[in-house]
């Protein structure tokens, strides 16, 4: 693997063994979180003289701006501290410490959790509230986990509610995903 860059080498060149990510070198890496095309880590300075916040978001490979990884905030507050990030094959998403969730990449299925479905890069958001039934005014919602899959993502709400953005081509695979999550569950992000 490597021809997207996820590797974080500067490169596009398919590797068998480990290699060092040298521009990580300064940094201490608390988690690192791989998607079919890209790759990101929360880590935090080595020499950190408390000036810095201690959970900086790198982010590398297909559409992360660069083969190497790079600081990225997106639409969080510079020195936004992040809890937690996970990718998926075309899309990433970050938690910050406060419960705020970002996302950003590709949205043909909904996977951002913006309400709606388009193509192309899209740029980062903060989800902060999302919509029971479409037919619902959304409400304030605080996340404490998120996990993508594929072309989808899921979090876990601070009242233990489980939100989910998928990716569906009928009402019947609604139905299937409203029985699997027990009715009612949070299911349209805005």
């Amino acid at each position: 693997a490597n021809e997207f860059g996820q590797l974080g080498d500067g490169t596009e060149v398919r590797r068998k063994h480990p290699k060092k990510v040298k521009q990580l070198e300064s940094e201490f890496v608390k988690s690192v979180a791989c998607g079919a095309h890209c790759s990101a880590c929360i880590a935090e300075p080595r020499e950190n003289d408390g000036t810095v916040s201690t959970g900086r978001l790198w982010v590398w490979g297909q559409n992360q701006g660069s083969n190497l990884p790079r600081l990225f905030w997106g639409a969080f507050e510079p020195n936004t501290i992040i809890k937690q990030v996970s990718c998926g094959a075309v899309h990433v998403v970050a938690l910050s410490e406060e419960g705020l969730l970002q996302a950003w990449g590709y949205n043909e299925y909904g996977q951002l959790g913006r309400g709606v479905t388009c193509e192309g890069l899209q740029g980062a958001r903060i989800i902060s509230s999302y919509a029971k039934f479409l037919d619902e005014a959304p409400e304030l919602v605080k996340i404490t986990s998120v996990s993508c899959g594929e072309y989808h993502t899921t979090a876990i709400s601070d009242k233990g509610e489980v939100e989910s953005h998928v990716k569906r081509h009928n009402s019947m695979e609604m139905l299937h995903l409203l029985c699997k999550f027990l009715f009612p569950c949070p299911l349209a992000w805005l």
